[in-house]
């Protein structure tokens, strides 16, 4: 009978237990804090950076207009030389010749002025001498020009063809480039053809001289649109006194086009 109380008990503590009510437990949704800020325009600088290869602002094919031999060349490759230096001397036979025409016929003008006025000789008569000593003096001004050849502006001899005693055949004798002033052609897209004008600043970069910046400036805004490419061309005039940039270099240029939003 103890057994059968104790089994009861046991039994009683079981369905007990089983009957208790489960308490659920549910995660409450955490709030978190936003923080909400107001905007404000910002402004920024526009800049445009473009690459190109330096050239010389001038350069000039020494090339004369006459034919014949090559008496002397004045100048050897890197020769620094200033305006109206000498460059070449051709062939001066027919430069002598000419000028000793236009002696003469100077003289036979002077003494036809006298001859005319005192109606010795027709008006006719002088005309056509007249006219024959001004077209011989535009020849002479043609071929001393073409024989002795000078420079037409400051730079340095970068090639040279002949030597002296050759045979000019119409190839360039020698070639002439300006580096104390520097130029450089960029295509710039054209939706900013509106904010690019002539005497815009420029900043020149070239990776040689890390960090430094050569100042220029635009010189010509070509005014038509390239349709194929959708750019326009801008010539930039960059100053070298200092000569440390060099016709050929590659560089950067950079654009200050302005503040925008």
């Amino acid at each position: 009978m103890k057994k059968i109380s104790v089994f009861v008990l046991c039994a009683l503590a079981v369905v007990t237990t089983a009957c208790r009510p489960k308490v659920m437990m549910e995660e409450l949704p955490r709030e978190e804090l936003v923080e909400v800020a107001a905007l404000a325009p910002t402004t920024i600088e526009r800049v445009l950076s473009l690459s190109t290869t330096l050239e010389g602002f001038q350069k000039m094919d020494i090339a004369p207009s006459v034919t014949g031999r090559i008496e002397h060349i004045y100048t050897e490759v890197g020769t620094r030389v200033s305006t109206g230096s000498n460059l070449v001397r051709m062939d001066q036979n027919q430069y002598t010749t000419t000028k000793l025409t236009y002696t003469n016929l100077q003289q036979e003008l002077a003494r036809m002025e006298a001859l005319v006025a005192t109606g010795a000789i027709s008006q006719q008569t002088y005309d056509q001498t007249k006219l024959s000593f001004d077209q011989t003096a535009e020849s002479l001004r043609f071929l001393e020009e073409n024989t002795y050849v000078k420079a037409k502006f400051p730079g340095v001899i970068s090639a040279k063809n002949y030597e002296d005693g050759e045979l000019y055949s119409g190839q360039a004798i020698l070639t002439l480039t300006q580096i104390n002033v520097l130029k450089a052609l960029v295509n710039v897209p054209e939706s900013y053809f509106p904010l690019v004008h002539k005497g815009m600043n420029v900043d020149v970069l070239c990776d040689i001289y890390p960090g430094e910046v050569f100042p220029a400036t635009i010189d010509i805004v070509y005014p038509t649109i390239d349709p194929s490419s959708h750019t326009f061309q801008v010539r930039i005039r960059i100053p070298n006194s200092g000569e440390r940039l060099r016709p050929g270099m590659y560089a950067y240029t950079k654009l200050a086009l302005g503040k925008a939003e």
